[in-house]
């Protein structure tokens, strides 16, 4: 399935990423929390601004591991804060091992 990430303007640069076969499909996910770190309720009253913008990079992908999945988003320059603590790429060895099971 393709992956897409979704965006609000004026969000906080938040981003979600879900897997749909079109824009419309993955817009409509804005809302749902997925219960994974990278997929959350963005809290969009309004559809038309939510920008949906492929990540081919990650097709296929929406039955990987949670953790796989985010060491992947870290990698290319996503963050996480966990626990009131942010991780980003330059954090990876620190988040490997504190969150692989």
């Amino acid at each position: 399935m393709k992956a897409w990430i979704l965006s609000v303007p004026n969000n906080d640069g938040e981003q979600n990423l879900v897997f749909a076969d079109t824009a419309g499909q993955a817009k409509k996910q804005a809302n749902i929390d997925g219960g994974r770190l990278y997929n959350f309720d963005l809290n969009v009253e309004n559809y038309t601004s939510i920008r949906a913008n492929r990540a081919s990079q990650f097709d296929d992908m929406e039955n990987e591991p949670e953790f796989e999945m985010v060491i992947l988003l870290l990698q290319n320059g996503w963050w996480f804060t966990i626990n009131e603590i942010m991780y980003t790429e330059d954090d990876l060895s620190e988040f490997k091992e504190k969150f692989k099971n």
